[in-house]
């Protein structure tokens, strides 16, 4: 009986919302309901460094707790989309493959120049915001990195 009421309550869902931290917990606010509590897969880890960003998330909604597989960042916290990829050099040029658009993304600017605190993080998933330069070229404003043990909002990028 348990088991058929826990199967009922599961639901697949895509909820829109602002990942916040509640001391050890991550819960996603949304506007229009209680917050959820998440439960991230292993795919799903880099939303742990998503703290103050607008998110769409994929998963099992058991009661209020979310069963994250998959995530897409809406709003980097300022209002704008960011580009979220792993961090590649090639040659002496900058690069992230765009998650949402699958795109090579060409990063300028100072903050992408070599020795900056962002191309430290090569190999690794970033999420950076700026502006379109010229095809598929963003000069970068500012970024977070979405791996490792520090998560957002406890310092790093931009």
């Amino acid at each position: 009986m348990l088991l058929a009421l826990l199967l009922a309550c599961a639901l697949h869902t895509r909820p829109v919302g602002l990942v916040e931290r509640d001391g050890r917990r991550l819960l996603l606010a949304r506007a229009d309901a209680p917050a959820l509590r998440l439960s991230l897969t292993e795919g799903a880890r880099p939303v742990d460094h998503l703290d103050g960003c607008t998110v769409e998330l994929e998963g099992t909604r058991i009661g209020r707790r979310l069963v994250v597989r998959d995530w897409r960042v809406l709003d980097a916290g300022d209002g704008s989309a960011p580009y979220v990829g792993r961090l590649e050099r090639r040659g002496l040029r900058w690069f992230l493959e765009d998650r949402d658009s699958g795109m090579d993304v060409l990063l300028a600017g100072p903050a992408a120049e070599a020795g900056s605190g962002l191309t430290a993080h090569a190999g690794e998933l970033v999420m950076v915001v700026g502006f379109v330069e010229g095809p598929q070229q963003v000069r970068v404003v500012a970024w977070r990195p979405l791996e490792g043990e520090e998560p957002a909002g406890a310092g790093g990028g931009s």
